[in-house]
């Protein structure tokens, strides 16, 4: 089934990430387009974002999945796990890998996720006994244009395909479905049969370990969702030193940890103002963290372009 959604704000864009298992914090001020774009196939998914300002985000795939993400450049380079994705660059996780990553502006991005019994029986086809990639693991891939232009022409005509009820209804269709993830798959099977391993095996290893250090301050934040965490609790909590922490978050999401820390709690202030679960600003303020009103409000106008009193009588509620 095709399912088109545009989104208002990144909080709404955010919340329909989260029952896939991925997350996305917003982490400038931005004015562009938030949608998502749904197709389920036979034995997985496709999803095509648009974001409509910088963000941070992350991801944990399940068992039994391999998942390819592509960027889409649009003059914003991506970075996943720190590693700058190149033109025509795709990231592969398999099942237990975490990704986390970043894009400095107005970005979008392709997500395929099949199960890996079915993507290694097309990789097969091109390469006898292939064994595929290793259990939870990342790696950064550089597409050869000619199959990066199949798959965004691809991409182009399922999206196109939204606004013809015609075309819509043909991809609820098996034989069509069918068509589409064999093309995805033959296509990705191939490219990684013919592509060349570099030796990037220390490269990796650092990025990983940046990866694990933001992974976890991010769980801690989502667990302590009202705390204003300092850095020294950051730093009890992964057991690395300041320079550690401040690094490996300048790297993975583009800001600083205490901002980053800020930028999350002040997402989930606009969730509450907007849903009513704050019935005041200052609700709102105390609950995610921020003691001072004032510093609290400047903070929200220079992050989301209004003052929280705005986004609280646009939601219904009182300031």
């Amino acid at each position: 089934m095709l399912v088109s959604r545009e989104f208002g704000t990144a909080e709404e864009f955010a919340e329909a990430l989260r029952p896939a298992g991925g997350e996305v914090v917003q982490t400038s001020q931005g004015a562009g387009r938030w949608s998502a774009l749904q197709l389920a196939l036979p034995s997985g998914g496709m999803v095509h974002c648009e974001a409509g300002a910088a963000v941070a985000g992350r991801g944990a795939l399940e068992s039994g999945r391999i998942c390819f993400l592509m960027p889409w450049r649009k003059g914003c380079p991506h970075y996943y796990r720190g590693i700058e994705m190149p033109e025509n660059g795709m990231g592969v996780y398999t099942a237990g890998a975490e990704h986390v990553g970043k894009a400095a502006g107005l970005s979008a991005w392709t997500l395929f996720v099949f199960d890996y019994p079915r993507f290694l029986q097309h990789l097969s086809r091109f390469q006898a006994g292939a064994d595929g990639f290793a259990p939870c693991s990342f790696n950064a891939i550089d597409l050869q244009p000619r199959r990066r232009a199949k798959i965004e022409g691809l991409v182009a005509e399922i999206a196109a395909a939204c606004h013809d009820p015609e075309k819509a209804a043909a991809h609820s269709r098996p034989a069509v479905l069918r068509s589409v993830e064999e093309t995805i798959l033959d296509t990705l099977a191939a490219e990684i049969t013919a592509r060349t391993e570099s030796n990037g095996t220390p490269r990796r290893l650092r990025h990983h370990s940046l990866s694990r250090i933001v992974l976890k301050i991010w769980e801690l934040a989502r667990q302590l969702p009202n705390e204003n965490l300092s850095l020294e609790d950051l730093c009890a909590a992964t057991g690395v030193s300041a320079r550690q922490v401040q690094n490996a978050f300048i790297e993975m999401t583009g800001i600083r940890p205490t901002a980053f820390l800020r930028a999350h709690r002040l997402q989930r202030a606009k969730r509450m103002l907007l849903s009513g679960e704050a019935e005041s600003v200052k609700v709102a303020a105390y609950t995610c963290g921020f003691p001072d009103l004032g510093r609290f409000s400047a903070f929200y106008r220079s992050m989301f372009g209004e003052l929280p009193s705005v986004t609280l009588q646009s939601g219904g509620g009182r300031s």
